[in-house]
């Protein structure tokens, strides 16, 4: 892989990494997806190239995330009330954001979004440099 890609690659997973604390760095859940799901092709092309199966094993650990997940989890970092929740009060408005979400609250996104951060910032270190995959194996023993 060429290293002005590998560069790309590795901006674009501490972009999605720093989301959590920030949702403003991304506008919208699809552009979230767009972006993460590229990272995931790009790191399994990696992966490829070296036959490491240690960066693959990390890749399937990533969790599946939606659109509409992280636009509910950019709706109550922001602290923004849907128009349910206005008229109808607080309890229904969580209720229709949970069958939204086909019953994953805003703590089990913020979950997946802690566990897509750390796996990005291991093979963020990994694409950078294969050397690490060799220490976190020696970690892990």
């Amino acid at each position: 892989m060429k290293k002005d890609h590998k560069e790309i690659l590795i901006k674009s997973l501490q972009l999605i990494s720093q989301f959590n604390g920030n949702v403003d760095l991304i506008s919208n859940g699809r552009e979230f997806v767009k972006i993460h799901e590229r990272n995931i092709l790009t790191l399994k092309e990696i992966a490829n190239e070296r036959n490491s199966t240690f960066m693959s094993s990390l890749i399937d650990k990533y969790p599946s995330i939606f659109e509409n997940e992280i636009d509910h989890f950019i709706t109550k970092e922001k602290k923004e009330t849907s128009l349910i929740s206005f008229a109808a009060g607080k309890l229904i408005g969580g209720i229709v954001d949970l069958i939204k979400n086909k019953g994953i609250s805003t703590r089990m996104i913020k979950s997946k979004l802690d566990e897509i951060k750390l796996l990005n910032e291991k093979l963020s270190k990994i694409a950078e440099d294969p050397i690490y995959e060799q220490l976190y194996k020696k970690t892990k023993e």
